[in-house]
Formats: structure tokens, sequence, C-alpha cells
């Protein structure tokens, strides 16, 4: 470690001075970026298609029900419609 007041210290003050007044948009690439909405968008498609598979399922569980059950008892699946 330097003295305090040499030129290797002045200069690193100077440098850490330049660096910490410099725009947040000049820090080039290396800033980091945030990638949720990016991602959002990505998989918005396959939520929505699952959502729409999920209510069909609903809305058809009790004609399913009805087809496949009598008395308790569970049809073969040979015999089912569909």
């Amino acid at each position: 470690m330097g003295k305090p007041g040499d030129k290797y210290e002045a200069e690193a003050e100077s440098k850490a001075d330049k660096v910490m007044r410099m725009p947040v948009h000049e820090s080039g690439p290396s800033q980091i970026q945030p990638v949720g909405a990016d991602i959002s968008r990505m998989i918005q498609p396959q939520v929505e298609k699952e959502k729409k598979l999920q209510k069909q399922a609903m809305e058809e569980e009790p004609e399913v029900q009805a087809k496949t059950k009598e008395g308790g008892k569970t049809w073969p699946a040979s015999t089912t419609d569909g």
C-alpha cells in the first residue's frame, strides 16, 4: 500500500473519482439488465394454453365421470365414447 499523497495514491484517487462521476449509461455492456419482462413474454403463450386446457378439463370432468361410472364401477376404456 502506498503512502498517503504519493503519485500512485494520487493516480488511484483520480481514477476512482472519474469512475464515480461516470453516468450510469456509460457503464458499458457489463451493466446488468433485468430479464423478468422478457421471460414473461416468452412463457405467456404457454401459460395461456395451459389455462385453456385446465378450463376445458374442468368443464368436461362431470361429463367424463358420467360416461365412465355407473353404480360405483368404472367401465373399461374400450366401452367409453371418445
